[in-house]
């Protein structure tokens, strides 16, 4: 029965996923023509945007947004050399020191976005610590939190800083120079095959540990071994990348369901003024570490932008920033941020006055 029921709906809802990911495709094509940065992500962004705002019920496949991940995981690992991985690591303190610093820049402006909004305190937290919105609402759901207002509150901060975060910088010059023709693979078949089982099982191995962004960082990890270690078995075809922004485009687009946000008005005005600050304090950290460290000012702005991890690699290659840096730096943040998440939450608790909604640190692990 229940098999039966799944079909059904499939075959009714076919039509209406074919005609959302149309939509954000010829938007994406346009966006493209344009020279609008990020095209086919933006432009399905706002497409899919659009049809829920005008009440057209646009519908996405449900494992859209981890497929993109997992495509984005592999592209990026495949550009992930020896020279750039030594480059990772001798920067691991600068790393850390960022992370650390954008996690508590988050967890401080929770104070603002609780006095913006009213929801409470470790809701706020949550909604302000960067992290994936799917990753940060299962936190809040396991310590305590509203995940509905977790979730929207991150889709709202990651669709803001991808729609202008990526102009600003194009529009200021930005532009790393890094020849991406050095980072060209030769697309193979089979070798793609074989990169796309590994990565497969790398993922399975980080859903089964339970960690956050599994499909983008099993992917990564798995690729990013691979190719440090000389293994390069094909490169990333251009159809595969397009289709991977417009599947993580229409996830964030599809968020603004009107009915919805006439609901969350109050939620939706704090998450942007938080966002806004938020990226400002990112922003003032990337030009402290860059004076201190002597990184790239534009790279460190985009490693330490509160955005999405896949759309903020997405936006360094577009500018044709350091992605391996980049990305390390974003990763370093979500395992901290998922090492760190019980004391966040014991601190939260506590600053509420309420102890009934402080949960122990050997609950939380």
């Amino acid at each position: 029965m229940n098999l039966a029921r799944t079909l059904e709906n499939a075959r009714r809802t076919a039509p209406r996923i074919a005609a959302t990911y149309a939509a954000a495709g010829i938007a994406g094509y346009a966006a493209m023509t344009l020279h609008i940065p990020l095209p086919w992500m933006m432009g399905a962004l706002f497409a899919t945007a659009a049809q829920a705002l005008l009440g057209w019920r646009p519908r996405i496949l449900p494992i859209g947004r981890r497929l993109g991940q997992f495509t984005i995981g592999i592209g990026v690992g495949l550009s992930f050399s020896q020279d750039a991985a030594a480059s990772v690591a001798s920067n691991l303190p600068a790393m850390t020191a960022a992370a650390l610093l954008t996690l508590g820049a988050g967890a401080l402006i929770s104070f603002l976005l609780v006095r913006l909004t009213g929801i409470d305190r470790l809701t706020a937290v949550m909604s302000s610590v960067p992290g994936g919105p799917a990753d940060m609402a299962n936190l809040a759901e396991r310590y305590g939190g509203d995940p509905l207002t977790v979730a929207l509150a991150q889709t709202f901060r990651i669709a803001l800083i991808v729609t202008v975060l990526p102009p600003l910088m194009l529009l200021s010059g930005v532009d790393g120079h890094i020849d991406a023709t050095t980072l060209i693979i030769p697309v193979d078949l089979l070798g793609l095959t074989i990169l796309a089982a590994v990565a497969a099982a790398a993922v399975g191995g980080l859903t089964w540990l339970g960690l956050p962004n599994a499909w983008f960082l099993g992917a990564l990890i798995a690729i990013s071994g691979l190719t440090a270690g000389g293994v390069r078995l094909s490169g990333m075809p251009f159809g595969l990348i397009v289709m991977a922004q417009i599947l993580l485009g229409s996830s964030l687009g599809i968020t603004f369901d009107r009915k919805f946000l006439a609901r969350s008005r109050r939620l939706l005005i704090g998450t942007i003024v938080c966002s806004v600050v938020l990226l400002l304090a990112c922003g003032g950290i990337a030009c402290l570490l860059s004076s201190v460290a002597g990184l790239q000012l534009a790279s460190l702005i985009i490693a330490l932008a509160p955005g999405g991890l896949p759309e903020m690699v997405l936006t360094a290659k577009a500018l044709h920033l350091g992605v391996p840096m980049v990305t390390a730096f974003h990763v370093e943040r979500v395992v901290l941020t998922l090492l760190l998440a019980p004391w966040i939450v014991v601190i939260a608790a506590k600053l509420t006055r309420h102890r009934q909604a402080a949960p122990r640190l050997q609950d939380a692990d």
